[in-house]
């Protein structure tokens, strides 16, 4: 999925959180954004997933291979073309149930069948097998952390957005996300990822990467 955002301005209680923000990312993309706590990271994102609406500026999305123009907000208020993005937000949610049914909630209420091998496999990788009949609510935080991101990865979608999904990441857990990340650019998937610890991302292979300073975005340049 393509994105282009224009003009995007978000203000809360007269505070103004974006201004005038302006962003482009290209299908198979992976874009980093930077920036301090309370900056609008997760503003943007939660606009970018239709969860908020901006108060100026619009988000417009193209498919690969099925809208031949970008689609603004308005036009694609149906939950199909919702159901092609995920947002993994920056607290994880966890619902009643196992870690290994709060893995799979996100495809079965899409109304979907999950593969168990795949499932198994996310678990593995994130080092939550010993953990999968445990009620999710007694998970330790890094536990909660890694399920929120199986869930979400486990989604098939265009666009994923991770917001600060290295927090509470040990580096077995760090390592294990920049890899599925580069298997995800590999097949053509667009990823937004935020942090408020750059190096901690350093390692990510990301195509751009952004400074959220202010409301607005700047473009910096990729290290190494």
């Amino acid at each position: 999925m393509e994105l282009q955002i224009k003009n995007l301005g978000k203000s809360f209680s007269q505070k103004e959180v974006l201004k005038n923000l302006h962003l482009e990312v290209g299908v198979g993309n992976l874009v980093l954004i930077v920036g301090r706590n309370g900056t609008g990271k997760t503003t943007l994102l939660r606009i970018i997933n239709r969860l908020e609406r901006p108060d100026t500026g619009e988000v417009l999305y193209r498919s690969e291979g099925q809208e031949k123009k970008f689609l603004c907000q308005k036009e694609n208020r149906d939950l199909l073309f919702q159901r092609r993005m995920v947002l993994a937000p920056q607290t994880p949610i966890v619902f009643p149930g196992s870690v290994y049914q709060n893995a799979i909630y996100g495809v079965r209420i899409r109304r979907q069948k999950p593969e168990i091998s795949v499932v198994q496999d996310l678990l593995e990788r994130f080092d939550l097998i010993p953990a999968k009949n445990l009620p999710a609510q007694k998970a330790s935080l890094g536990q909660k952390q890694k399920l929120s991101l199986v869930r979400a990865l486990l989604i098939p979608c265009e666009l994923y957005l991770l917001d600060e999904p290295d927090n509470n990441l040990d580096e077995s857990g760090l390592k294990t996300l920049f890899d599925l990340l580069s298997y995800l650019k590999t097949r053509r998937k667009t990823i937004l990822v935020t942090t408020s610890c750059l190096p901690r991302l350093a390692q990510l292979n990301y195509d751009h990467i952004y400074l959220l300073e202010d409301g607005k975005l700047t473009q910096g340049t990729k290290s190494g």
